[in-house]
């Protein structure tokens, strides 16, 4: 495996990109999974599959035995591949040191990165102090409910550390803003669009709920994720053009900080509204909850951060960047639902996640590898 570390990733790497897991509706989960359990025992590593609902397959493996137990994560699915690609977004393809396709950041590259190290470790000689766990889970693109979630929910896994694999650029990300999503539906009066007096507009209240809550101003703020946000990511209301709209929905994503509860947040988006009402008893409205997923922060003197900064400093020469990741990732079921420490460490940058073009860089891919094997060694050899 040594020598052939660059085939075996850039190899399951091709496959996975070329096998679409376009998340909705989440298409060719089994074959992807297939091809990861093929290589996996190949090298010997025993797998399992635990499918959390028909045609939801999460893969399994393990490589040593007892404690402690170290997780490695990563997703299979994809976002869709839109418009703007120069080149096909279902192969993979090579040039000027970089590897295109979709997923290629976001993160079948450090997915196969995960499973080639897991597999060099299972080759090497020399048993292991604990047990590396490596899973491919599906549908962390909606929500991830149906993957890890499903596993950590159920104990199928239950680590003493976790890393999750989504692109840091090989940085490590010690913490994760959560989200508070809600869909406000304000009602209406329908009218003839001549005589718009006889209605009640819901598209102008829901214009004014959508400028009130974009005027809200965020005191708190964090060294590595910033202040939170608020954004109104869709609106939709009316059915012709001469008639008042009787019904409007507006969705709302407000992302929060470690120091932020999701009661604080649903408190203040109602208190916001309230105030609306006040003034214009007409505004009629229903607020609804429609995700909750809790921000995290790993404490940054904790072994495995540490252990992270020397696996990432020892293979590429230089300290990593302890950083915050804005987006919302599986690694809240580990950090969150089990409290355990948790990271977030892949190859890629998140600013080619979800574009055309998407690539990884073919060096940082193999490097990735490595750094995830050391990593391995480091909590697993007993000389953390």
């Amino acid at each position: 495996m040594k020598k052939d570390i660059k085939h075996a990733v850039k190899a399951l790497l091709r496959e996975l990109v070329e096998t679409p897991t376009v998340n909705p509706p989440g298409e060719n989960y089994p074959q992807a999974v297939e091809k990861i359990e093929r290589m996996l025992e190949k090298f010997g590593v025993p797998t399992r599959i635990v499918e959390a609902a028909e045609g939801k397959p999460n893969l399994i493996a393990k490589v040593g035995r007892g404690k402690p137990v170290l997780l490695f994560n990563g997703h299979i699915d994809t976002v869709a591949a839109g418009a703007g690609w120069r080149t096909d977004p279902f192969r993979l393809v090579e040039g000027d040191g970089k590897l295109y396709g979709r997923g290629t950041a976001d993160m079948k590259g450090s997915l196969a990165a995960m499973a080639v190290a897991a597999a060099s470790l299972a080759e090497a000689d020399g048993p292991l102090e604990g047990s590396l766990v490596f899973t491919a889970t599906v549908d962390e693109e909606t929500g991830g409910q149906d993957g890890l979630g499903y596993l950590v929910k159920r104990r199928l896994v239950n680590p003493d550390f976790c890393v999750v694999g989504e692109p840091t650029g090989l940085n490590v990300a010690t913490c994760e803003k959560g989200a508070c999503w809600y869909r406000i539906t304000v009602q209406g009066k329908a009218a003839h669009g001549a005589v718009p007096e006889q209605g009640v507009n819901a598209v102008e209240k829901a214009s004014k709920i959508t400028l009130k809550l974009l005027s809200l101003k965020f005191r708190k703020t964090h060294r590595r994720l910033g202040k939170p946000t608020l954004n109104v990511g869709r609106m939709e209301g009316g059915v012709k053009i001469n008639v008042v709209p009787d019904r409007c929905v507006v969705e709302v994503d407000r992302r929060t900080l470690p120091s932020e509860t999701p009661q604080a947040v649903r408190r203040e988006i109602k208190e916001a509204l309230a105030s609306l009402r006040s003034k214009d008893p007409s505004l009629r409205y229903r607020v609804e909850e429609i995700l909750v997923s809790q921000p995290f922060q790993s404490p940054e003197e904790d072994p495995l951060v540490e252990a992270a900064v020397e696996s990432v400093a020892s293979v590429l020469g230089r300290k990593p960047k302890l950083v915050g990741m804005q987006g919302v990732t599986d690694a809240r079921f580990p950090a969150v639902d089990l409290k355990k420490p948790t990271i977030i460490l892949g190859a890629g940058s998140l600013n080619q996640a979800h574009k055309p073009n998407e690539y990884v860089s073919e060096k940082q891919l193999l490097q990735a590898v490595d750094v995830f094997r050391v990593l391995a060694e480091k909590i697993l050899s007993g000389r953390r």
